[in-house]
């Protein structure tokens, strides 16, 4: 009756089903209390996450294998309509079974939902960015990186009109920097979400700043632009006294971590007034 508002409960059935076949449940070894009892290997494999009796017409007849797996899962993003994770797990189990195209459908079938985010600094009514990035990610898998990059394309109303949060240019960008391995594009999608979405500067939890500095430092190597990108944050409140700590701590951070030069630790020491001083 709560199955809506509880999606593990069906991933965790998914799971025990998935690793337990109907040869194994048949096996009096193979069930606690059994032949074996003393091999935590067989009790591991038929643990149930909803703790049924070893002789019950339940446990006996009990889903098992892959395809039972995929069917649960599929329950789940029935019954549990508006969760990512059901949603997810469903179509990663149809990939696994070499079912790629079901499970783009599932895939697309979530986008179709348009879920709202719980960001709580997004905007009422902003869609969530996440099954798009997840569809992105599969697209890129199985027909290549353009096929990904259209996905992305497809959001481009939504992010003129800002209806989708901002990971959607987070997730983006990861695509293209870690499975196109095209630094510069990622540069530019993170680039576009602070044109776009300019606020995003000064958001207070500053994840978007601070995601954007972490890839230019370690992904591309540019501390520089990396401190700047945090500078540009900070400039964009009116007094320092706003501006949240954790941008302070990123770029004292980064100005100690590249402070083989003078010039890095003199500016190291600058921030430091400057925080002390807001």
């Amino acid at each position: 009756a709560c199955a809506d508002q509880a999606p593990e409960l069906f991933l965790e059935l998914s799971d025990w089903a998935e690793q337990c076949h109907a040869e194994d449940l048949a096996r009096p070894e193979a069930i606690p209390g059994g032949a074996d009892t003393d091999c935590p290997e067989d009790e591991a494999l038929i643990a149930s996450p909803f703790s049924l009796e070893d002789e019950s017409p339940l446990f006996q007849a009990a889903p098992s294998g892959p395809d039972a797996a995929v069917h649960i899962l599929g329950e789940a993003a029935k019954t549990c309509s508006t969760s990512v994770l059901a949603a997810a797990a469903h179509a990663a189990a149809l990939e696994r079974l070499g079912r790629p195209a079901e499970a783009e459908a599932a895939l697309e079938a979530l986008v179709a939902k348009e879920l709202k985010t719980d960001d709580p600094e997004a905007k009422e009514g902003e869609l969530c960015a996440a099954p798009w990035v997840l569809l992105e990610r599969h697209c890129r898998r199985h027909r290549g990186k353009e096929a990904a990059r259209d996905v992305f394309a497809r959001t481009s109303d939504l992010r003129k009109a800002k209806k989708i949060d901002a990971r959607i240019y987070e997730g983006h960008a990861v695509v293209e920097s870690r499975a196109n391995n095209d630094k510069l594009a990622a540069r530019r999608v993170f680039e576009l979400g602070l044109d776009q979405r300019p606020e995003l500067l000064q958001r207070h939890d500053a994840v978007y700043v601070l995601t954007f500095a972490h890839f230019l430092e370690t992904d591309c190597g540019d501390a520089d632009a990396a401190s700047a990108v945090i500078e540009r944050s900070i400039a964009a409140y009116k007094k320092e006294q706003d501006v949240p700590h954790v941008l302070w701590d990123a770029l004292v951070s980064i100005y100690h971590r590249h402070a083989s030069s003078r010039d890095a630790a003199m500016k190291a020491r600058a921030v430091e007034v400057r925080r002390k001083k807001a």
